[in-house]
């Protein structure tokens, strides 16, 4: 039951029900007052409205003899003014009639409203619905004022984690955050922040509990939500928002990374499109269509083609044939290639072997170097089978790279067989970087092979200094 104190003077506040009423007013708050008590001065109830928008307003029907009795009079003024400031700051949904508090009992809060008596048992919401009463307001007049209020929140979610039955804590938690208005919650985030890792909330012990008031926030300001977080909070958030409100995501991302190539937009562009593989591949695949940066792009795409793959690989290799930009779609095809040899050697061969151009390419490169971790005897063995050309060059040097050091002996033979031109150069020197420390001397011969007079000066010098460092 809610007794301000100011009842005390003039009349016995134990003896009263105090009831309060809100509604969205057109200016500053209006407050219901219900005084029930049993006959003072009057012979029936009392019905104060009290409207806070620069005056009070005491209705007709108060009984004429208590406008005789100045006390009861400054009474009632005193009380109307009290229970206006309380329900300006009390949590409540701005929208219904008859929220407040009355007879609030330890993990419940019941609510009365003025043309229906009966109580109503608010219970905590799922996670998935925290906050979807909350509407955007802003209904602090300063930086002040919200601070004030903020702490405020922030003492009252103290004393509630202070209770040591997890369960009706974690209830009472989330059933006070569901009922806060979006700058309620805003005001207690940056109280939060104020307060640091000691503070209500803060540090890894309340993650949990941040997670929920973050949740609450996004549904009314996500952008605001957002700003605030940081790290994982903040990564989660974006993941969520791209798979709950995906046009609402991406327009959000269009306005505030505007294509931007540092590394807070990248990240931010990875985790919405993390979130919007979850409901729609098409329509993250177009999303890694238009980026610009090639890292996020190419990182991206792989996240997406991994989500593709895993439901149906068919429409993996089907996808990758419909991707209009050509250097996206040879990435693509290397990112197939690699997920193929792993289940099916001989399907992954085949599929590589009727691609063309550039996406065969690095479609065989990245078979041969997967391949190579897995087999490398059988990776040398497909790669000296390939058409002469760039495609088998690229190939070479993904096998040198993925094996040299695991069979260093059997690289070597195997480099052998391939002519001193036709772009080789590139695998000589990568064999020849990666065995300085268990063959010093046939490292230098390998530098020595490099066909291209100013690389192979280049390389045996940088060959040499490796060895002398080494000694």
């Amino acid at each position: 039951m809610f007794r301000p104190f100011i009842l005390g003077p003039f009349l016995p506040a134990e003896k009263f029900t105090l009831i309060v009423a809100r509604r969205p007013p057109k200016q500053g708050v209006t407050a219901t007052v219900q005084l029930n008590r049993p006959p003072f001065t009057l012979e029936k109830a009392l019905l104060t409205e009290v409207n806070i928008s620069g005056c009070i307003s005491i209705p007709r029907r108060l009984n004429e003899r208590v406008l005789e009795n100045k006390y009861f009079i400054a009474s009632t003024v005193l009380i109307g003014l009290a229970v206006a400031f309380w329900a300006g700051v009390q949590t409540g949904k701005p929208d219904s009639v008859g929220a407040g508090v009355a007879d609030e009992q330890p993990g419940e809060t019941s609510f009365r409203s003025r043309s229906a008596p009966s109580r109503q048992t608010v219970r905590p919401n799922a996670r998935r619905s925290l906050g979807s009463n909350i509407e955007r307001s802003n209904v602090f007049t300063s930086d002040a004022e919200a601070k004030i209020r903020g702490a405020n929140l922030a003492t009252r979610i103290g004393d509630i984690l202070n209770d040591l039955d997890r369960v009706d804590r974690d209830q009472k938690f989330i059933g006070f955050l569901s009922e806060l208005q979006t700058a309620d919650l805003a005001a207690l985030a940056e109280s939060i922040r104020a307060e640091g890792e000691d503070g209500a909330l803060g540090g890894d012990k309340y993650a949990w509990h941040r997670s929920f008031l973050l949740d609450a926030w996004m549904k009314g300001d996500p952008d605001a939500a957002v700003a605030w977080a940081k790290g994982g909070e903040r990564n989660r958030l974006l993941v969520d928002w791209g798979e709950r409100k995906p046009s609402q995501a991406l327009a959000w991302l269009k306005t505030t990374t505007g294509g931007g190539q540092d590394s807070r937009a990248k990240g931010d562009t990875l985790e919405v499109v993390r979130g919007l593989l979850r409901v729609d591949l098409e329509q993250a695949m177009g999303m890694v269509e238009t980026m610009n940066d090639s890292w996020a792009r190419n990182t991206s795409l792989r996240n997406v083609l991994e989500k593709m793959y895993e439901n149906d690989p068919e429409q993996a290799k089907f996808r990758v044939g419909s991707i209009r930009d050509p250097k996206l779609r040879a990435e693509a095809a290397g990112f197939v290639a690699s997920q193929l040899v792993e289940t099916d050697v001989e399907q992954a061969k085949q599929w590589v072997a009727d691609l063309g151009g550039e996406e065969r390419s690095n479609a065989a490169v990245q078979l041969a170097r997967t391949l190579s971790y897995k087999d490398s005897e059988g990776a040398r063995s497909w790669v000296s089978e390939l058409e002469e050309g760039e495609a088998r060059a690229n190939a070479v040097i993904a096998v040198v790279e993925g094996s040299a050091k695991q069979d260093p002996s059997g690289i070597a033979i195997w480099l052998n067989q391939f002519p001193p031109a036709g772009g080789y150069d590139e695998a000589r020197r990568k064999f020849a970087l990666s065995i300085t420390e268990i063959d010093p001397g046939a490292a230098r011969d390998w530098a020595s092979s490099i066909v291209d007079v100013k690389s192979r000066e280049y390389w045996q010098g940088v060959v040499a200094e490796k060895l002398e460092k080494a000694q």
